[in-house]
Order: structure tokens, then sequence, then C-alpha cells
């Protein structure tokens, strides 16, 4: 298959600073064999189907749902070109992709939507040594070398953005943080495709025609 190369970073484009409330964004789920999305008991999406306890929920990568299609979920990169998960530039020029030689399809793939106005400067509570406190979830546009569309999940606290602490502490916070941010994020997406919008030109080119 061709690689959609309207997905791809472009000289044309910047980065997205307007207000995306009302838009969704995509978070592809990989299941074993057998397994489901929902909680049998809640109907509720799974927490580990949220993100795996494993994953970085200090930089949780998700892709804004309209240009980019629910089947490109399923691009997944080759050993050998892992490179275009880098992050880059709006405007920086990739070389395409190539299929079976960069990339190939995970047909298996689900996936989870949510509205960014449900979690875009949401507070989320999470303890410290039994004390309350609170990390605000960010949503911010961070495009890369395989995905213009990409978005990451951040999360501001009292020490900092959770991203840029120091390893040890960044850590045991991501374990906090997360316990309470999956339980609520699962309360709010979806696994079917809701009525969408697409964003338009002048919130992403740098002259739209």
């Amino acid at each position: 298959m061709n690689y959609p190369e309207q997905i791809l970073p472009h000289l044309r484009k910047k980065l997205i600073k307007s207000d995306l409330s009302d838009f969704y964004l995509i978070h592809h789920v990989e299941l074993n064999e057998g397994e489901t999305m929902r909680d049998e008991v809640t109907n509720f999406i799974k927490t580990k189907n949220i993100c795996d306890p494993t994953s970085r929920i200090e930089d949780l990568s998700t892709s804004l749902l309209g240009i980019f299609k629910c089947d490109y979920i399923k691009i997944k990169f080759t050993q050998g070109s892992l490179h275009f998960y880098d992050y880059c530039s709006p405007d920086e020029q990739v070389n395409v992709p190539i299929y079976e030689e960069d990339f190939y399809l995970v047909v298996n793939r689900k996936f989870w939507v949510i509205k960014i106005d449900k979690l875009h400067q949401k507070q989320f509570s999470y303890f410290v040594n039994n004390q309350p406190q609170v990390a605000t979830c960010i949503i911010k546009h961070t495009p890369a070398k395989w995905n213009y569309w990409h978005f990451s999940l951040r999360w501001e606290t009292s020490e900092g953005q959770l991203a840029d602490l120091p390893i040890n502490q960044r850590s045991s916070l991501a374990k906090k943080i997360g316990t309470f941010a999956r339980a609520v994020i699962a309360q709010f997406c979806d696994d079917k495709l809701l009525d969408y919008s697409i964003i338009s030109e002048e919130n992403y080119l740098k002259e739209a025609n």
C-alpha cells in the first residue's frame, strides 16, 4: 500500500495552537487473543487498554482524528526504520515510508477515542505519602516524522512537568498519576468512532489556500 502522505510533516505545516476542545484523539490498542476492550462489569474500557502500565504515561501518544483516519493506527514501523517515530518540527522534510521496507500493517489493532475537552487542562488527583496532590493534563501537538498529527498527553505537577523530571522521581510519580488517569480516561473514552470534525487548513498550514 502507499503511505498516506497527508499525515507526514510538510514544508507548509506549522504547530497547531488553536482550540481543539471539540476534536477527538485516537490511541491504538493491541489485544491478546481472547481479550476484550471493555470491562464486563462496568462496561468502561479496561484501564489496561487505556495504556499498558509499562507505557510512558508521562508522554502518552495519540493522534488527532480527522485527516488522520482510523485505519492509520494499523501502521507499524520495521526495526530498521524506527527513526520515523522520532519527534520533529512540523515542516520537516521526510522521505515517504515504503511499504514492507519501512512499515507494515497490524490489522487486528483496536482503538479508543476521546474528546479533547475531557482531558485538556483537567486535573487528576493522586497521593504522595498519603498527601493529596494534583496533576494537570496538557494535550500538546508533538509532530513525529511518521505522523504530523501526533499529539502527546503530558502532565503538569507541583514538581514540574512529569516528562522533564529526573528518571527516579518521574517513574514514581508516573505510576501514581497513571493509576488515577487511566481510571478517569476509561470513563470518557469510546471504542467506536463518533461524529468528529476535521480541522480547517488555517489551523495547520502556514499559508492556507
